[in-house]
């Protein structure tokens, strides 16, 4: 019986395979011109909002730090702004900036004794990496830029979402010592960290860059003006009053 069922499966398959022919060149355009007019072909949505970095010190190497945060950002496809402030940081500017810039999320860099290596105001989507705890046992330049780095790249997705994590080859393992943030060679964010982001950032209006169907786009009421005869037919489509709309009459008993 086995064997039988095996023969049978193998013949439906020779039949199927050969009623199949291949496409000519013909055959594809008109599929690709019936998917186009059912779909309005794909379309590239820019990102939504962005995230900052303000560098208000001068020890560490200012490109190297916004290469950086550019990279942490860069597989999320989140948009990325850097502003350099020469007026100092104020402890308020952790409660306000992200507000007045805008943005999704903010990060400081700045150099003060006065405070700790890192600070996260998860609320306000704001952190701050301080380059004078980075430096004081004295590093090379090319240290304290490599130490910033680390941190920027992991404050930036703290502030955006994100959260410590145990895996060995994750940026946010946990970090206490300069010595262990010397040590951390984690190699960007894990799944978990980056679902965290998402999250955080889809809640600040913060999106990355998105491909879909024009019919998509119209449906869920991202898509732009239509640049064509078949997208206008579609957003005509998804837009029109239906012919038959459903009425609510007023009633005076119930009040509404």
């Amino acid at each position: 019986m086995k064997k039988l069922l095996i023969a049978i499966c193998m013949l439906s398959f020779v039949v199927n395979a050969a009623d199949k022919k291949p496409l000519t060149d013909a055959g594809r355009e008109a599929k690709r011109a019936e998917m186009m007019k059912r779909t309005g072909g794909p379309i590239k949505l820019p990102p939504q909002g962005f995230v900052a970095l303000v560098d208000c010190q001068k020890r560490a190497d200012h490109a190297k730090l916004v290469d950086k945060f550019d990279k942490t950002f860069e597989g999320f496809g989140f948009a990325t702004k850097t502003y350099s402030e020469d007026n100092g940081f104020r402890i308020n500017d952790l409660t306000t900036k992200t507000k007045e810039l805008g943005a999704g999320s903010v990060v400081f860099v700045i150099d003060d004794p006065a405070y700790p290596m890192t600070l996260v105001s998860m609320e306000t989507r704001a952190g701050l990496v301080n380059v004078a705890a980075l430096a004081i046992d004295n590093p090379n330049p090319a240290l304290l830029t490599r130490r910033t780095c680390k941190m920027i790249g992991r404050i930036s997705m703290l502030a955006a979402g994100g959260a410590e994590t145990a895996n060995p080859t994750c940026d946010l393992q946990p970090v206490t010592t300069l010595a262990e943030l010397d040590m951390n060679e984690g190699q960007g964010a894990e799944v978990y960290v980056m679902m965290g982001v998402i999250a955080g950032m889809s809640k600040a209006g913060v999106t990355a860059e998105r491909r879909m169907t024009y019919l998509q786009a119209c449906k869920a009421g991202l898509a732009p003006a239509p640049t064509n005869d078949v997208q206008k037919a579609i957003w005509d489509q998804v837009h029109a009053i239906p012919a038959n709309p459903m009425k609510i009459e007023f009633d005076p008993k119930k009040g509404r």
